[in-house]
């Protein structure tokens, strides 16, 4: 396994004060997996004080103590952080979201037997290999989820555990063990415990995985929960068109367009009912709901052209290849393509390119709050291709406009 040098020295500095020091979690799984660690995880036998005076020469994060973390920023320029954690275990949890208090232990077994699932209960060390107490190198050869010990117990723990073995599922493409589906499902009103944020953390991920289908299939429960889907939407969410539209997402879809894919059929109720439950942000929330009432409207070729005139380049490709993956209709998908290829073209006529604008418009004489209603005007006749895209053509336009307009008064 391939770690960072400033890792190794972290592992280093500790074990030459004599505590006995291992990476453990995701960095591991993702290394067996042979994939690149987003972050490090590193615990240790030494306690959060011992930890601290080993780094004194470091700024330290050090409101985690209380939980045995103590962060240490390697790298200030590089925004390098790491945390290293005292071997522990969990005390109760009273309320499915976090342990009462914790209690520290000189066991990493009893480290890794606390966490969910087995693929991340692994640890590694630079020289000692790796230490697997609940065959998670087998899992993850595999490609299986399981829970370490009795899925609900740890279920029970935290709830949101449901809703990572979803996420995982989506991610990384493996199957999740049997019973630890039922018991998700089984135990889905957990959920209700958990804050939105924390569920909308995962569900994005899950979103921008590539197993989306089989995830939300299998966890079909948690979903409804974590989506706070009302009795006459879940088979909306769920049906066969939706289904199999997310079966086959385009890889480049963001996560409105994907989002988007999942309420196709829902009502605007429904779609505001899962933006408040999830607290999802303004932006995304306006984005998903522009994707939806686009997919509902249907527009001639011209009207695509008009379309992406008034709203710029990326937007209006984001609702074309959107609608065009969409609709069933094959004639109206080959004219969103062409639609898409014109505004990647250097035909592609907007506001900011006509060959006039609003001073030109003013010394015709025209009122400046007709302003916006004449460029509009003339951006139509351009992209329908009635005009040429000539200041003198469009300046007479305008005047003929102008004198029909006197002629009928």
């Amino acid at each position: 396994m391939y770690y960072p040098q400033y890792i190794l020295e972290i592992i280093e500095r500790l074990e030459s004060k004599g505590w006995e020091t291992w990476l453990v979690g995701g960095c591991v799984r993702d290394n067996i997996m042979g994939k690149t660690p987003n972050d490090y995880d590193i615990c240790t036998m030494a306690k959060p004080q011992e930890i601290s005076k080993c780094f004194l020469d470091k700024h330290q994060i050090l409101s985690g103590m209380k939980h045995g973390t103590v962060g240490i920023v390697w790298n200030e320029t590089d925004n390098i952080i790491i945390e290293v954690t005292t071997f522990r275990v969990d005390g109760d949890y009273k309320d499915g979201r976090r342990p009462e208090n914790v209690i520290f232990t000189n066991s990493l077994v009893q480290d890794l037997e606390r966490r969910d699932f087995t693929i991340n209960a692994i640890a590694a060390h630079p020289q000692r290999g790796t230490l697997d107490p609940f065959k998670g190198v087998e899992d993850i050869q595999n490609k299986v989820i399981r829970t370490v010990g009795i899925p609900q117990r740890r279920f029970e723990e935290d709830a949101l555990r449901m809703l990572r073995a979803a996420r995982f599922m989506s991610v990384l493409g493996f199957n999740v063990e049997q019973q630890t589906i039922l018991a998700a499902n089984e135990m889905s009103n957990l959920i209700n415990n958990i804050s939105g944020e924390r569920i909308q953390s995962e569900i994005v991920k899950l979103m921008m995985g590539e197993n989306i289908v089989n995830s939300i299939i299998s966890f079909k429960q948690v979903i409804i929960y974590c989506l706070n889907i009302d009795g006459e939407n879940i088979n909306k969410i769920f049906s066969k068109r939706v289904i199999a539209k997310l079966s086959s997402i385009p890889s480049n879809f963001n996560l409105s367009q994907r989002m988007a894919l999942l309420f196709l059929e829902c009502d605007f109720i429904q779609l505001d009912r899962t933006i408040l439950a999830l607290k999802l942000s303004k932006k995304l929330s306006k984005d998903i709901r522009l994707l939806l009432e686009f997919s509902r409207t249907c527009l001639s070729l011209n009207d695509m052209k008009f379309y992406a005139a008034s709203n710029g380049i990326q937007i209006s490709e984001l609702h074309f290849r959107f609608k065009k993956f969409i609709c069933d209709n094959e004639s109206e998908a080959k004219d969103y393509n062409t639609a898409i290829d014109y505004i990647n073209s250097s035909d592609f006529v907007c506001l900011k390119n006509l060959a006039i604008n609003g001073n030109d418009i003013l010394k015709l004489g025209i009122n400046k709050t007709k302003i916006g209603d004449t460029l509009r005007y003339i951006l139509k006749c351009v992209v329908s291709g009635e005009l040429i895209n000539d200041k003198q053509k469009i300046i007479d336009k305008i005047k003929d406009k102008l004198k029909m307009e006197k002629d009928v008064i």
